[in-house]
């Protein structure tokens, strides 16, 4: 006890050396029951920090035999507290979860029951642990489990729709996606975990849509959407005229002459002059 109280006295002395400078409003003493504050004094500049330790049988209400607080524009950084040495804080189980105490402590005894996030176990047979004299027992750890998905890999051109990302999915867990706009989707529009495994995804590949028809002299009035390397054929303006259009890579959209019916079939149909290049908007502009 005598090593520990002088180990605490030097430490508060050497952290009272080093405070900040500055115009902030100064902190009141603050009060604590059953501890005491190296050093005492009624007013604390701002910046500065106060180091606190408790009586014999209590310890501060953070991990430590002492601790500290600073003075921040006229306010403490926590409130200080000592509780009874034997009772334990929360414990700290990454991806697990418990009945939260109402205060934030718990008694000498306590048991709580433990349970893990999805895609994650309990390792060894244990779901409980007990606070006994300060500290958990048994330890618990939640790890992943052998079926769990770790975070899929990107798929371009794709969003998924339906979770945010984390780190680990249980098994069957399904993710939805969307391709990105200017771009459509070839096979399935989800993926699911399988025993520890992504099963595939969508292919997200450019795509040519076109609202502006006057331009191509169509007689089609509704949107025109072909998939990358499509090649589609449509009515022009003048009856039995024909318009190939094709949908090349990076949403360029190739257009072919108007053709007569009997042109197209003895294969003297050929590439229009102008390409047209498929804005992302829907829109079409002539380029050379």
């Amino acid at each position: 006890m005598c090593t520990r109280y002088l180990g605490f006295v030097l430490l508060a002395w050497l952290l009272g050396l080093i405070h900040a400078q500055n115009d902030g409003l100064a902190c009141s003493a603050p009060v604590l029951s059953g501890g005491y504050f190296v050093p005492e004094q009624q007013l604390y500049a701002d910046g500065v920090t106060l180091t606190y330790a408790c009586d014999s049988g209590r310890k501060p209400v953070v991990e430590g035999w002492w601790a500290t607080i600073k003075c921040q524009d006229g306010e403490w950084s926590h409130t200080p507290q000592c509780i009874d040495e034997n009772a334990c804080l929360p414990p700290t189980i990454p991806n697990g979860k418990y009945t939260e105490s109402p205060n934030g402590l718990y008694d000498d005894k306590q048991q709580i029951q433990v349970t893990c996030n999805d895609g994650y176990e309990l390792v060894g047979h244990s779901s409980s642990t007990r606070c006994s004299k300060g500290s958990w027992s048994p330890v618990l750890v939640c790890d992943k489990r052998v079926n769990a998905c770790s975070e899929p890999s990107k798929i371009l051109h794709a969003v998924i729709i339906n979770q945010r990302p984390q780190e680990v999915y249980p098994d069957n867990f399904e993710l939805r996606y969307e391709c990105e706009d200017g771009y459509s989707s070839t096979g399935a529009n989800s993926i699911t975990c399988n025993d520890g495994t992504w099963t595939t995804g969508p292919n997200c590949t450019a795509k040519c849509v076109i609202h502006e028809l006057k331009q191509l002299k169509l007689y089609e009035t509704s949107t025109i959407t072909l998939k990358m390397g499509e090649m589609r054929y449509f009515q022009c303006i003048w009856e039995d005229f024909i318009r190939p259009l094709k949908c090349t890579n990076r949403g360029l959209l190739t257009s072919y002459n108007c053709c007569h019916n009997n042109d197209i079939q003895r294969g003297y149909c050929g590439p229009d002059r102008l390409r047209y290049k498929v804005l992302l908007s829907g829109s079409i502009t002539s380029v050379s």
